[in-house]
């Protein structure tokens, strides 16, 4: 139901603006709007045993900000295949469905509906996404003062999308599979972020402090020292969600960027105990419109580094202004220190 009334209130606002550029997007009297549209494919998925169609997906964004409202949905449509590639399904991708609404009825408070509020410390820059631990917001309610210039505090009461309705109840007893109950209490979290003007951040989130079987917490800072460096990094006592396929106790997440000019490089790195991610991205933009990149990721146990994921990803970038932008890229997989298989990601990313 809250995705029906999310897209229903994005859908109307769009209807009294004019649709814009992702990138560059158009200020009206009251507000903001920025609306892209990304339709692409894996093409093909080629591995030592077949070659299968990949389907294809169309992603959806739309952001509105205002003095008093801020909005957006980020929806997905795939065109789904089985492993032989034959078409398989048609449908919403739920699990890369997003919406938030924030309302400020005064300027020093906001009122977040499935609003993140992640901290900064927690962005990964080749990955282009933000550490889950690191949220001061959740999927659920949450309430944000900024009344103290650089300074945001915040609350939220998480909800759920899970098949008991989303509740977050006062107290609830369930019974494990070992026949012993189990009571678990309000789900909430608070936080702060202090901002250092345009040098850096600081900030700490604690999530679900009266479930000792879940409660976690977390500090993110991130710095701008000179122009065109961006450093992120921050730790997590506990994050289930975490990100990339690393999660668990004791996670630990490193970012920077740099970009001078025609040349930009990235890397990120995320670490449990057990497990690591990591990612570096080069690009140089040879020439106006066109950019080429070379980007690798692994995902490995400590125990046996050899036997992880490697992902090589050499791509090149179109952008001829008006007519949006094109990436086609190649991804080539090892896995145990042997080829796995490689696809052929291509985006056509536009506005109207």
């Amino acid at each position: 139901m809250k995705k029906i009334i999310a897209a229903a209130f994005v859908c109307a606002a769009l209807a009294g603006g004019s649709a814009v550029s992702a990138e560059e997007a158009t200020e009206t009297k009251n507000s903001v709007i920025a609306f892209s549209n990304e339709f692409g494919s894996d093409v093909v998925n080629v591995t030592k045993d077949k070659t299968a169609f990949a389907g294809f997906y169309d992603e959806v964004k739309a952001d509105i900000t205002s003095e008093r409202v801020d909005a957006g949905i980020d929806a997905i449509l795939v065109y789904g295949v089985d492993e032989d590639g034959k078409p398989d399904s048609f449908s919403w991708s739920s699990e890369d469905f997003d919406w938030y609404v924030t309302l400020r009825p005064v300027r020093m408070i906001s009122l977040g509906f499935s609003t993140d509020f992640p901290a900064a410390g927690s962005y990964l820059a080749v990955e282009d996404d933000n550490i889950a631990g690191g949220k001061l917001g959740s999927d659920g309610f949450t309430a944000a003062f900024t009344g103290i210039p650089g300074l945001m505090l915040a609350a939220t009461v998480p909800f759920t999308s899970d098949a008991d309705g989303g509740y977050n109840r006062f107290k609830h007893t369930d019974t494990d599979e070992d026949g012993t109950d189990v009571t678990t209490y309000l789900n909430f979290g608070f936080g702060a972020e202090y901002s250092f003007g345009d040098k850096g951040t600081l900030a700490a989130v604690v999530h679900d402090p009266v479930n000792s079987d879940s409660f976690g917490f977390g500090v993110y800072g991130s710095l701008t020292p000179v122009e065109g460096l961006a450093l992120y990094g921050g730790y997590a006592s506990r994050d289930e969600d975490g990100i990339c396929d690393v999660a668990g106790d004791n996670l630990f997440n490193a970012s920077v960027s740099y970009t001078n000019g025609a040349f930009g490089c990235a890397a990120d790195y995320v670490t449990t105990d057990a497990d690591f991610y990591g990612a570096v991205d080069v690009s140089y933009t040879v020439m106006e419109p066109i950019a080429v990149s070379l980007g690798g990721t692994v995902n490995a146990s400590y125990d046996d580094v050899s036997a992880g994921t490697y992902v090589l990803k050499p791509a090149v970038t179109y952008t001829p202004g008006t007519l949006g932008e094109f990436k086609a890229e190649a991804d080539i997989s090892f896995t145990d220190e042997d080829f796995d298989s490689v696809c052929f990601p291509v985006y056509w990313k536009y506005s109207f």
